[in-house]
Parts: C-alpha cells; structure tokens; sequence
C-alpha cells in the first residue's frame, strides 16, 4: 500500500511538472507575440508617417507641376504672338496627365525569435524561492512607474505634434491667403489701368496676364485646400495612434496589477504555510524532548533498580 501510494505520489509530481512547462512554454509565445505586434504597430506608425512625407511630396510635385502648365500656357501665347507677325496658324490642343501610373511598394521583414528551451535541451523543474516572490512585485510596481512616465511623455508628444501641425497649417493657409489677395489685387490693377493699344507689340501678353494670374489663384487654392485636408488626415492619426498607445499602456498597467496581486496573495499563502510548519515542528520538537525527559527518567528508574537487585 506504501509503494502504491508512493508511485502516486511521482505520478502526480510528474504530470505537474509537464504543466508547468507547458504553462511556462504558453506565457513565452504568449509575450513573443505581444513583442511582434509591438513591433507590427510600431512599424505601421512609422508607415503612417512615411505615407504622410510621401503624400506632401506629392502635394509638392503638384504645385510644380501647375506652376510649369501656367508657364507652358505663357510661353505658347508668346509664341503664337511671334507667329502671328509673321503668318497666321491654326488652334493647338495640349493633353496633360493628371498623376503617374507607377506606385512603389515597400516591404519590411521581421528577425525571427526562438524559445530559449529548445528541442535538444531537457526541461529541468525550477522552485521559485521566497525572496524572488517578494522581489518580482517591487519590480512590477517599478514597471507600471517607467509604463505611467512613458505614457504621460507620450501624450505630451502626441500633443506637441498636434500643436505644431496646426500651427504650420494656420501658417500656409495665411501666406496662401496673402499670395491669393495679392494675386487679386494685380488682377483689379492690371483691368483698371489696360488700354487697348494698336501699335504696341505687348498688348497681348498683357491681356494674357490676368488669364495666367487666375489660373494660379486656382492652383493656389487646389493646394491650400489639399494641404489643409493632409494637415486633418495626419491630426487625426496621431491623435489615433495616442488613443491607441494609451489603451495599451492602460492594458499592461491593469494586467501587471492583476499580476502583482496574484503573487501578494501566494507570498500570504506561503508565509501562512511557513508560519504553521515552524509551529507544528516546534511542537513535535517540544514533544519530543519531553518524551525523551521522560523516558531517560524510566531508564534511570530501571538502572537504579538493576544494581539495587545485584546488591540483593
């Protein structure tokens, strides 16, 4: 019955064992797979702002773009002015495209991570100790510390970031405005002040010019309008990714606390435990001697009465 009881015993041993492994091999994918989406959302806000730089480039390109077309159409009329001189020509039609065909497409890899316990290795069976119980809840504290500082930096980042782009939106929606009025102002000028001239050889580049001057009122407002849009959409992203940032601070903060309240409850446990094994063994130990006070009295009584009876 003793033998049976005792390969119980090594049964039950091993298989909490396995588990233990296994919860352990668990808790490492488990925090491999929060390093990857740490990385996978750290990657798609570098991405965002990547998309960000791109798109203003463009915006850039564009303005370039119209400012070549409203110098294209100047040349051409002086060019058709010249021409007319000599001799006169037909009407010209010019094709523009409006955006590029080709796309680029950046890809990005991830270095891959192995579990510290592979294969080849043996598991060996690990006993937490008492004073790394009561260490790794001060640690965690440490960590929700560092996670409250590093979320408050975050936020006071994401609001600087805010700040400055609307600043620098205010700043181009201003000067574009400013580029408008005077625009318009030279146009009313120019109406006020031309008079139609027979002989002079500039009179048409100078009924052309209020022409080219509303075509880039145009452009510049096209531009003011696609800025301000690109200066909303990235607002509203970094203010995404804020929100998105803090509830995964709020995440780990609620789990490390779930966690450092767990390990209290097992460090009160194990002391309980502790506190009732040293009484019982001081008991036994009590017991003992005084059993022992008592029979060391009865051997003394028996000897005592031996060497009266050789005596006798």
């Amino acid at each position: 019955m003793t033998e049976k009881s005792a390969f119980g015993q090594m049964d039950e041993n091993i298989e909490t064992k396995e588990r233990f492994f296994e919860k352990h091999k668990l808790e490492w994918e488990l925090r491999q797979r929060e390093e990857e989406i740490a990385e996978l959302q750290k990657a798609l806000s570098d991405m965002q702002v990547y998309l960000f730089q791109e798109r203003d480039h463009v915006l850039r390109l564009f303005a370039e773009n119209d400012r070549l077309k409203i110098q294209e159409l100047e040349d051409r009329k002086r060019i058709q002015h010249l021409l007319s001189l000599s001799s006169p020509s037909g009407p010209e039609v010019t094709y523009f495209h409006k955006e590029p065909s080709t796309r680029a497409i950046v890809t990005q890899k991830h270095p891959q991570k192995r579990h510290p316990h592979s294969n080849s290795a043996q598991p060996k069976a690990v006993h937490p100790d008492s004073d790394q119980q009561q260490a790794e809840p001060e640690s965690l504290l440490l960590q929700i510390e560092a996670l409250q500082s590093q979320m408050k930096e975050q936020a006071e980042l994401s609001r600087e970031r805010t700040e400055a782009l609307l600043e620098d939106r205010r700043v181009r929606m201003e000067e574009m405005q400013t580029v408008i009025e005077r625009d318009r102002s030279k146009i009313h000028s120019l109406n006020e002040n031309a008079q139609p001239k027979a002989v002079h050889p500039d009179s048409d580049q100078q009924q052309a010019e209020p022409e080219s001057l509303l075509l880039q009122i145009e452009a510049l407002q096209s531009q003011m309008k696609e800025q301000a849009e690109l200066s909303r959409e990235q607002t509203e992203a970094l203010l995404e990714d804020r929100r998105v940032r803090m509830e995964e601070m709020q995440t780990v903060i609620e789990r490390d606390r779930s966690k450092i309240h767990s390990l209290n409850e097992k460090l009160h446990r194990t002391q309980q435990m502790l506190y009732d094994s040293t009484k019982d063994y001081l008991e036994l130990k009590y017991e003992g001697r005084s059993q022992e006070r008592v029979w060391m009295a009865e051997k003394d009584r028996l000897l005592q009465e031996l060497d009266r009876c050789k005596e006798h």
